[in-house]
């Protein structure tokens, strides 16, 4: 032990950027056969690539899914978000949300 030495912890803040989406490449966008969801695309490095994807059939009847009762909590936060679009670009995402709630009101 030594007398006068305070020792203390630093939490060094990483300097990479919280990450505030994904982004994948068209062309494997396409690939992946969504027909029922919509995409932005913008030129990254010289590719074009899907910043946003969203839900045709969550954005056409969003007025009738907020008053549906069959749907709540988390389930009505995922068809809002994908009703406006959600910067978060996966298939797991897209494949989730069809399997979710949505997928019964076809």
């Amino acid at each position: 032990m030594c007398a006068g030495i305070v020792f203390a912890d630093i939490i060094m803040a990483s300097s990479k950027p919280k990450k505030k989406g994904n982004k994948v490449q068209l062309a494997t966008f396409m690939r992946w056969d969504l027909p029922t969801f919509g995409f932005e695309v913008e030129e990254e490095d010289g590719f074009s690539k899907v910043v946003k994807m969203w839900c045709k059939v969550c954005s056409k009847h969003i007025d009738k899914i907020k008053i549906d009762g069959r749907i709540r909590g988390v389930a009505r936060v995922d068809i809002q978000s994908f009703a406006e679009g959600t910067k978060f670009v996966s298939k797991h995402t897209a494949q989730r949300h069809l399997q979710s709630k949505v997928g019964e009101l076809k």
